[in-house]
């Protein structure tokens, strides 16, 4: 009975000891991955990213506003959302100031002749339906306007506070006008501007892509660049003569820098910090036994491992695979070693089911690139043109225009050469055509010699 007795209180005071350290949360401590991880996040925050920030004009892109109203409207906006409570809600119903006081440009429609990423033929869409898309580019003249004055910014920070409320910047659609003044200007015989107006609006995306702390102002500005690539396909592809152009370096494939996700994967990590500070406190401030689970939650530890998670797209092993272009190695896991699962059993569950897909977003770059190098590949092709059959030729491909993760597949049915993408949740498949016979009212279009 005696060592029962003393079984027993050995148990208790054990049990005893665990709960002061679980509610303590002085266990696990932090290892030196971990510091490092949120050593480089706070690096991160602390740098600029440029000058001139693109992203209270996308936050306001649909109201009309000039560029003082905009930095005013900006500032309320974010000094507003920076006093609001914690929200429950599963997504942002947060809305500018400027909705009721400031006129809003006008929306274009949802035809089918609009352009998109997975567009195919696009060109021939918007030839058939010629006067209606000169109609809507009469009508949203403005808001066209306010899309190529992004290539004027430099890079695209949001401003506002990370949490549960934050809102989203507005899809702008880049390719609803932009593409469709691009193929109005070639089909009226004035190529040159139009692949001129389609550089100077790469070159912007580009910028934006590269420079951002935003995983949609990235995955936008990703989508503007491929829908930008594949009209530029269509026209090269009725215009080869224009191939010399100089301005077609904004369509060169990306370089190492252009990959650089840091500040997007430090933001996400402080999106994170803060909405978990947030319900934290929230459950804290309930009565108990309610407020039981929160006080055994081990805050510090858990942002210490999705630091890890999302530090890894500012260390060299992902600079390095960005060099290769290639997906390995992959992101550390989430997970808990045995004594982050005795001492923070709550928190571990959490880290188990918080492996957002974030190297989806690596991929997506990855795409991109390798839309650019396809592109490219059709240029490289038309350029060395002979009797041997475009699969041929295919097999002596400069290496810098090949994906090591994309290989490319000509589609004799429709004259183009394509690759299948990593990121395939809107399209398995991107391609562009090499060659498109010159139909009569392009071959009677006055041609002006390529220039710079």
């Amino acid at each position: 009975m005696s060592l029962l007795i003393r079984v027993a209180t050995v148990i208790g005071i054990l049990a005893a000891l665990w709960a002061l350290l679980v509610f303590s949360q002085w266990l696990p401590l932090r290892s030196a991955e971990e510091n490092e991880a949120l050593s480089i996040i706070d690096r991160t925050h602390a740098q600029q990213l440029g000058e001139r920030n693109a992203f209270p004009r996308l936050w306001l892109f649909d109201y009309d506003l000039n560029e003082q109203q905009v930095a005013s409207v900006m500032a309320q906006d974010a000094a507003r959302l920076a006093a609001l409570p914690l929200s429950d809600e599963s997504e942002p119903s947060f809305v500018s100031g400027a909705e009721g006081r400031y006129p809003k440009l006008a929306t274009p429609s949802e035809q089918a002749w609009h352009c998109t990423v997975v567009s195919v033929g696009c060109l021939s869409a918007i030839r058939a339906h010629l006067n209606q898309v000169r109609e809507e580019l009469d009508m949203h003249r403005v808001r066209l306007l306010r899309l190529e004055s992004l290539a004027d910014f430099d890079h695209a920070k949001v401003l506002f506070v990370h949490n549960l409320s934050t809102p989203y910047v507005h899809d702008f659609r880049p390719g609803r006008l932009l593409l469709s003044a691009a193929a109005v200007e070639h089909l009226d015989g004035d190529s040159i501007t139009a692949v001129q107006r389609l550089c100077r609006a790469t070159a912007g995306w580009r910028r934006l892509a590269s420079k951002n702390n935003s995983l949609i102002v990235s995955a936008l500005t990703q989508v503007a660049i491929a829908e930008t690539a594949r009209m530029l396909a269509e026209i090269l592809a009725e215009r080869p003569d224009l191939d010399a152009l100089a301005c077609l370096s904004a369509f060169s494939p990306l370089n190492d820098d252009d990959f650089n996700q840091c500040p997007i994967m430090a933001a996400e990590y402080q999106i994170f910090a803060n909405i978990m500070g947030d319900v934290v406190r929230k459950q804290a401030a309930e009565r108990w036994p309610r407020n039981l689970a929160s006080r055994a939650l081990n805050l510090d530890h858990i942002l210490a491992r999705h630091a890890v998670a999302t530090a890894f797209f500012c260390q060299d092993v992902h600079r390095q695979r960005v060099h290769k272009r290639s997906q390995t190695p992959q992101p550390p896991a989430a997970y808990c070693g045995v004594l982050s699962k005795i001492f923070d059993p709550i928190g571990c569950t959490i880290i188990k089911d918080m492996g957002a897909p974030y190297d989806r977003f690596y991929l997506r770059s990855l795409d991109t690139d390798a839309q650019l190098r396809l592109l490219q590949s059709a240029r490289w092709l038309r350029a060395s043109a002979d009797e041997r059959s475009v699969g041929e030729r295919l097999a002596e491909l400069p290496a810098e225009l090949r994906s090591p993760e994309h290989s490319i597949s000509y589609d004799a049915s429709s004259g183009e050469i394509r690759i299948k993408l990593l990121d395939d949740l809107h399209s398995e498949y991107w391609s562009v055509p090499i060659s498109t016979p010159r139909r009569p009212d392009i071959a009677a279009a006055k041609l002006t010699p390529p220039s710079a």
